[in-house]
């Protein structure tokens, strides 16, 4: 049986946002077109145990059933611009629903009689249309100047939208008219919900301006026009959803000074005027899917509610699994899944959803009494050897570090292998059980692979998560060394041919354990942060002083600078790879600008990487296929040098 390999990537299919009606549901499945270097996204259906393909646009998102079940509403850019439309049950050709501007569709919802849409909207600056660059292009002009005016005007993987922000337009889907709900436009606005008897719209909104992380819940009443702040508490919130009339639900937390993750985030009930409650209080972990991976999982809705009970993805112990609760307190698993579901539906007693398995991409599953998987879009799997990770806990101080070990397909134990240690970004996100593409190729060119989550990491609880709160580099460091510890304690582990990597926050902690060890041959940093006083001014999102980290980065530094493993680049001694995206607007290209130079000063042995400015943060998840696929490749050129002796 053949290994999987680099160009394997171009195989995945992963699906996602699954949604259902009656006995039957849609759902997306996103593939790479290898010769056009792009991704593609179609709809398919779900019906009587078939599954079949029902667009063909190549860019078709978002699918949603019509509520009296005459055919389904999509976002796509068949025709350059992303529209809405509507493919009727009867078949035929899709029809255009929206006529909007050039811009983007973050979202919608559809009012309970199927007439009227809910769409969140923002269009895009006139000097990024496509007719205006191509009028500069024909005039030899140059592009304009940006005037900013707010500290939130652009976002990785997006771009720049100065001080636009995305609102919220009913259309009526018979005559396509389109009209903007009055809203406060210095607002971003999200989760747009029709009550069930179609008299009210409700939807968050939140200030990007403001120091705090505080989001509204605004209800808009269709015959009056009038807008009402129903806002039951402080705190982030998300995913806003009516149950009933009068009665909503959403995801969120009481703390809007916790803008990074470390609370937990729970489901709430709220009753209109009556106050809201946590259903999920008693449950020590957020809900939501929260893990990493490389194939494209974790889009859909991870909340539903059907016959009186509330139903959730909840992230725990590396796994993303689905939860019932009511509201009596009562709450419990619904079945054992060794996995990552990262979007479901539910009629109450049938369940469908995506999920990946860590030798499998995102697949359709269903839970009806025993779960079974649907769909087979990922056959070649089968063609390849891939490793089943083991789970271990290691000991560090007084907690437990999950970790997994990935071996060659044809590992034997009577040799020692290179090993390499992959850490997770975030920070607060988790690696888990679900298939991780980059994790299995490296594994097939003969290293052992580690990977594990230390404090910080989502799904052990809320304090686990926050125990490194402004502080990165201490508890996690420890955690991280009993990792190497431990495999330096393994007898199939080569203890002089040891690799570390990591992405993002887990690039800052590459470069924060090179800076203290020499224990590594060689190490790859890719988006790091390296500097925390001059990624808090460049970043895209805001940092406000004394909140997740103490001071600020213009005038009370000390902590920042202490924290930062720029402080520590004299130290590193450790052959290292930087890998940085231009278009990278989360972690700015300038982190790895000063790496670099002070290594290269220094006399290091150190080589850069600079991707072009299509690309960004995701690159390695989301990013051109070509660019994908050659970042790969460089990672095992580095690791073929200096680990394979």
């Amino acid at each position: 049986m053949a290994k999987i390999t680099v160009e394997d990537l171009f195989k995945i299919k992963a699906v996602s946002s699954v949604e259902i009606l009656g006995n039957e549901a849609v759902f997306t499945l996103k593939e790479i077109d290898g010769e056009k270097n792009r991704y593609i996204t179609n709809i398919y259906l779900y019906s009587g145990g078939e599954v079949r393909k029902i667009t063909s646009g190549n860019s078709d998102l978002m699918p949603k059933w019509h509520p009296l079940g005459k055919g389904i509403f999509f976002v796509s850019r068949r025709e350059e611009n992303q529209q809405i439309y509507f493919l009727r049950r009867d078949g035929g050709e899709a029809e255009k629903i929206t006529n909007l501007p050039e811009g983007s569709i973050f979202e919608y919802s559809v009012s309970p009689d199927g007439k009227l849409l809910a769409v969140v909207f923002m269009e895009s600056l006139e000097h990024l249309k496509k007719e205006s660059i191509k009028q500069r292009k024909e005039k030899n002009l140059s592009n304009p100047p940006l005037e900013i005016r707010t500290q939130f005007y652009r976002l990785d993987g997006f771009g720049y939208f100065l001080d636009k922000r995305p609102g919220i337009f009913l259309v009526d889907v018979e005559s396509g008219k389109v009209s903007e709900i009055p809203s406060d436009k210095r607002l971003w606005h999200s989760s747009p919900t029709f009550s069930p008897d179609g008299k009210s719209l409700a939807f968050l909104c939140y200030d990007p301006e403001e120091r705090e992380n505080r989001a509204y819940i605004k209800l808009y009443n269709r015959e009056s026009g009038e807008i009402s702040d129903i806002t039951p508490f402080e705190g982030p919130k998300n995913y806003l959803r009516f149950v009933s009339n009068g009665i909503l639900m959403f995801l969120g937390h009481e703390d809007p000074n916790d803008g990074w993750g470390t609370k937990n985030i729970g489901l709430w009930v709220y009753e209109i005027g009556k106050g809201a409650r946590n259903i999920t209080e008693k449950i020590d972990n957020s809900v939501g899917y929260y893990i990493l991976g490389d194939t494209g999982e974790g889009e859909g809705i991870p909340i539903r509610f059907s016959d009186g009970k509330f139903y959730f993805i909840l992230t725990e112990f590396g796994n993303a699994v689905l939860y019932w609760a009511d509201l009596d307190g009562n709450f419990g698993r619904l079945f054992e899944f060794r996995g990552g579901i990262s979007s479901f539906d539910t009629d109450g007693k049938t369940f469908i959803f995506s999920a990946s398995t860590p030798t499998l991409p995102p697949e359709l599953w269903i839970y009806d009494g025993e779960v079974k998987r649907i769909s087979k879009f990922n056959r070649w799997i089968e063609e390849v050897e891939v490793s089943d990770p083991e789970e271990f806990w290691v000991d560090s101080a007084d907690v437990k570090i999950h970790t997994w070990l990935l071996k060659p397909p044809d590992f034997n134990l009577d040799l020692k292998y290179p090993t390499i240690l992959y850490i997770h970004g975030g920070p607060h996100m988790c690696y888990g059980n679900v298939f991780f593409h980059e994790l299995q190729t490296t594994a097939s060119n003969g290293y052992i692979v580690v990977y594990s989550n230390p404090r910080g990491s989502k799904g052990y609880g809320e304090k686990f998560a926050s125990a490194i709160k402004g502080d990165w580099g201490n508890l996690d460091y420890i955690d991280i060394m009993s990792v190497v510890n431990f495999i330096r304690g393994l007898p199939f582990v080569d203890v002089d041919r040891l690799g570390i990597t990591g992405g993002s926050y887990g690039g800052y902690m590459t470069n924060w354990v090179i800076g203290n060890t020499d224990i590594f041959k060689a190490a790859i940093t890719d988006r790091s942060v390296v500097n925390l006083i001059s990624m808090m001014g460049t970043a895209d999102f805001t940092f406000s002083p004394d909140q997740y980290w103490e001071g600020d980065f213009w005038d009370r530094i000390e902590k920042l600078w202490e924290r930062s493993p720029l402080r520590l680049a004299k130290n590193i001694k450790t052959p290292l790879l930087i890998i940085h995206s231009e278009g990278d607007y989360r972690c700015p290209i300038s982190e790895a600008e000063q790496l670099f130079k002070a290594l290269k000063i220094l006399g290091r042995e150190v080589v850069f990487v600079r991707y072009p400015q299509e690309t960004s943060h995701g690159l390695s998840r989301s990013g051109p296929p070509d660019l994908r696929i050659d970042r790969l490749k460089r990672y095992l050129a580095w690791w073929e040098k200096y680990l394979k002796v």
